[in-house]
């Protein structure tokens, strides 16, 4: 497959750190699913620089619609941040980049095993056990 622009941009954030090779085999096809989604939407920027911070709430949406794994889609924003603050966008600009779920530690198991459990991101209270 042909990377375009952006994902070639996207690509070479990860040039120079160490295990760049490795981190970039499994964010890109991460990427790729954020970039197919700003060409289909016709929002598809030239640079990463010019990337809509306004397409982050209805990619996630579009994540979320379609059944993606929350583990998925936190690996997902996590490598898209990763791009762009790499590509020089300064972190004020990351606010929309937020899953809508967040682990919440919940009392270890039996065995002494730490539990999580995903919650809503702006819940405060803990969930029952």
């Amino acid at each position: 497959m042909q990377l375009g622009t952006l994902a070639r941009q996207a690509a070479a954030t990860f040039d120079g750190i160490h295990g760049g090779d490795a981190v970039r085999a499994a964010i890109m096809p991460l990427w790729m699913i954020y970039e197919t989604y700003l060409q289909q939407s016709g929002a598809l920027p030239a640079a990463l620089e010019e990337v809509p911070e306004a397409s982050f709430a209805a990619f996630i949406h579009h994540c979320e619609e379609r059944g993606m794994p929350d583990d998925e889609l936190h690996l997902m924003l996590a490598g898209m941040r990763m791009i762009l603050s790499r590509s020089g966008w300064k972190p004020a600009r990351f606010a929309g980049l937020t899953a809508p779920r967040r682990r919440l530690r919940i009392a270890n198991s039996a065995t002494g095993e730490y539990r999580f459990v995903l919650v809503p991101r702006d819940r405060t209270d803990p969930p029952p056990v």
